[in-house]
């Protein structure tokens, strides 16, 4: 039988009435225990003064020889009012002219801390531009990205943590124009309500490659990330 307490008033910052769907569910029937049911959609972040990105960067023709641990892609928040939440970094690799010798390959996620100054060599991605905004009517990036071109970055001022992030292990192709093993992945993905990483002013991340001797080849990275102010997340 329902009860006289089931539903209940609420006013809005406006003072405007609505009523709230809820069921007495008290011993006594008095409205001391509710269940309250409502239908929830998932919605983007509040970016605010930010924006939701997601951009695509790929190397050109990397030379042999790259020694191990090598940085080939570098992101940035150099901002202090905006933080960044990275969602998803897609990763694809492949040879071109020449295969590799026989062995795997091993590509890393590292979160920076303490980056105050941005990976040189390679190529500044432009961040500035509507180029990887979902919306037109957002603001443009305020992180930057360096990326590898045909050979690793050099390191600016970062601290690696000790331990990876992510990472993906496959065998590096022996024949030409052929994908790496297991590739495409997704070397990071938070969906959701998962929380996704966090980067604060100087903050960042900085995927490496570990590839065997010999092999000519090129990657791309898709990354996707919200830039919001602080009191919004």
């Amino acid at each position: 039988m329902p009860s006289p307490n089931d539903n209940f008033l609420l006013k809005d910052g406006n003072d405007n009435p609505f009523e709230l769907r809820a069921k007495d569910v008290s011993s006594l029937q008095d409205g001391s225990l509710q269940i309250v049911r409502h239908l929830s959609t998932l919605y983007p972040v509040d970016y605010g003064i930010g924006g939701c990105f997601h951009r695509l960067v790929r190397s050109g023709s990397m030379g042999a020889g790259l020694t191990s641990n090598s940085p080939i892609l570098a992101f940035r928040n150099p901002s202090s009012n905006l933080n960044a939440l990275i969602r998803r970094v897609r990763l694809n690799a492949w040879s071109l002219s020449t295969g590799f010798t026989t062995g795997l390959a091993t590509f890393e996620m590292y979160v920076a801390r303490g980056f105050s100054v941005q990976d040189t060599a390679g190529t500044a991605e432009t961040m500035t531009t509507p180029q990887g905004k979902l919306a037109a009517s957002m603001s443009g990036s305020a992180c930057l990205i360096q990326r590898a071109s045909t050979g690793a970055l050099t390191a600016g001022t970062r601290t690696l943590d000790s331990v990876p992030l992510d990472a993906h292990n496959g065998a590096a192709p022996t024949s030409t124009n052929t994908q790496f093993a297991g590739l495409p992945v997704k070397i990071f993905e938070k969906l959701g309500s998962d929380h996704p990483l966090l980067l604060t002013q100087n903050e960042g991340f900085v995927l490496q490659a570990t590839v065997p001797a010999t092999g000519v080849w090129a990657w791309s990275a898709a990354i996707e990330w919200d830039e919001v102010p602080p009191v919004n997340f």
